[in-house]
């Protein structure tokens, strides 16, 4: 009976949420309206359940070992340049500079960048060495095959830290610091954005471009915050309002190429957009401190939504708003962490 209310209750919100961005004109409307009131409470709620009944490690386990397949994939097909499940067209255009970029069966390499890097943090939760270590090479390698660099370069960083269990300790007990680093990251960022950053991407190639297109689009922001303080209420941008110039492509329209989590959310929202994204690191941060590998799983998935949207990817948006409810769950849950490793919670600093 519950769960057929709650089923009828989603349709009719989905229902209400179309009749309105129907009425309005508006499909931008619906597709933010449906993940922020309908996807993330649904993902979200499920997942918190999941890991106050134990379930966590048993959901996690099976994503990695998915993963762990799907990162060989990936490494075959950067190293023989072939889409291994005949996607010849999404793969090619997939591709620029340098080495070939792996697709696998993703929505996007970014995408599938971000998954496996996913995967690499959530690998702490692996007891047994001998195997942590070459799973975790497998993952960071199929990651670094799909030409995402920053994920590449991000999960790395965390399978560091997560080797280290005195650094995790330290990282739990006085996780406000990490809170205020995120903070000062945030204050650089707008800083940066406003004075020194501006709205043309340098470069002549497409690594070049990629590498610079991110500092102009928030150099755009800026003027955002004060042009537009509450964003444009979840509804469509306005093309040809933010544009950008670049020495590759010539003009170019936020509005329409943009893929950051941030990015979409001054637009959906304005100042509250910035401030819930912001709030989503501090969810991953207080989930730290009970639950580390959710944490750090949490934080790096929620740190790529400076270079991909988050929300605006099927895949992606599912794992985060999961990872978000799980994070949710532990912050009230006092029991063993279930995710943890041997190696993570042997001397283990409580938690005051």
């Amino acid at each position: 009976m519950l769960i057929a209310s709650a089923a009828l209750g989603v349709a009719s919100l989905v229902a209400a949420i179309e009749w309105i961005a129907r009425a309005l004109g508006d499909r931008m409307l619906a597709v933010n309206a449906e993940h922020i009131f309908v996807l993330f409470p649904v993902y979200a709620l499920f997942a918190a359940i999941s890991f106050r009944r134990g379930g966590a490690r048993l959901h996690a386990g099976a994503f990695l070992a998915v993963a762990s397949l799907t990162a060989a994939f990936a490494l075959i097909e950067s190293i023989f340049t072939v889409s291994l499940l005949g996607r010849g067209e999404q793969f090619l255009t997939s591709q620029r500079e340098g080495a070939t970029r792996a697709l696998v069966g993703a929505e996007h390499v970014l995408v599938l960048g971000a998954l496996l890097a996913v995967a690499v943090a959530l690998a702490a939760m692996i007891r047994n060495w001998r195997l942590r270590l070459p799973v975790t090479v497998l993952l960071v390698a199929g990651c670094w095959a799909t030409g995402s660099r920053a994920a590449a370069a991000l999960c790395l960083i965390v399978a560091v830290i997560q080797a280290i269990p005195a650094l995790v300790r330290w990282m739990q007990r006085f996780w406000y610091l990490l809170a205020a680093a995120v903070g000062i990251a945030f204050t650089a960022l707008a800083l940066l954005a406003s004075f020194t950053w501006t709205s043309f991407i340098d470069g002549d190639t497409g690594v070049e471009y990629s590498a610079n297109y991110r500092f102009a689009s928030y150099a755009v922001l800026a003027r955002v915050f004060i042009d537009r303080p509450f964003g444009y209420f979840l509804g469509t941008v306005p093309g040809g309002t933010w544009m950008m110039g670049s020495e590759l492509r010539g003009p170019v329209d936020l509005a329409r190429s943009a893929d950051s989590e941030i990015v979409f959310a001054v637009f959906a929202a304005g100042w509250l957009g910035a401030l819930v994204y912001l709030a989503t690191f501090a969810i991953g941060i207080l989930a730290l401190r009970t639950s580390p590998t959710l944490g750090f799983t949490t934080l790096l998935l929620t740190s790529l939504g400076f270079i991909m949207s988050l929300h605006g990817w099927d895949a992606a948006s599912m794992v985060w708003y999961a990872l978000l409810g799980a994070c949710l769950a532990t912050m009230f849950d006092r029991r063993p962490d279930s995710l943890a490793s041997s190696a993570l919670t042997k001397n283990r600093t409580p938690v005051v």
